[in-house]
């Protein structure tokens, strides 16, 4: 099943952002995750990811959450558990066709003196029916979504948060596979 992703993560962004800012009025950086056991078996036996990175919002640049900013540490965290890096073409070759996809939405608030921000890391996988095997598509088998409101002079912060995404998706991970 193919489907067009740049139309996904572009109405998937509008959602988070929408999300973040209802939720941030409510509650301060929260966590939000999904992991499991369920879902960290899902985990067991992938070799290697694809990093795919959506960047939504304001100041973005300015506050060093770029592709560029970010890229290099996240893959540095991922290569450091012995996940390859792949391509998307060798990513679609892997079991599972395995894609790691990174969102960040930064917005700033109308008073401008706080953002509200939505972290969302989530494993996609290919999963298939059980009841029409031969019906399969992309679905998420792991996932964390984190989202808050911080203050102008501290958005730096959001990219620690989504530091912690990637190192709790790196122990669940390494908990469906144990080094020998």
């Amino acid at each position: 099943m193919q489907f067009n992703r740049r139309l996904v993560c572009s109405a998937s962004r509008r959602i988070v952002i929408v999300a973040s800012l209802i939720g941030a009025m409510a509650f301060q950086n929260t966590p939000a995750s999904a992991d499991n056991e369920t879902q960290r078996r899902s985990l067991a036996g992938i070799g290697g990811v694809h990093l795919h990175l959506a960047l939504d919002g304001e100041d973005l640049d300015a506050n060093q959450l770029t592709d560029a900013a970010l890229r290099p540490d996240i893959e540095s965290i991922l290569a450091a558990t012995g996940l390859r890096l792949l391509t998307p073409e060798t990513s679609a070759k892997e079991p599972g066709v395995p894609w790691l996809f990174a969102s960040v939405a930064l917005q700033k608030s109308q008073d401008s003196k706080n953002y509200v921000w939505s972290i969302r890391l989530e494993l996609e996988q290919r999963a298939c029916l059980e009841r029409a095997p031969q019906i399969c598509g992309s679905a998420a088998t792991w996932s964390s979504h984190r989202f808050g409101s911080v203050g102008r002079r501290r958005v730096q912060t959001v990219r620690q948060d989504l530091m912690d995404a990637v190192n709790e998706f790196v122990a669940a991970y390494l908990a469906a596979n144990p080094r020998r």
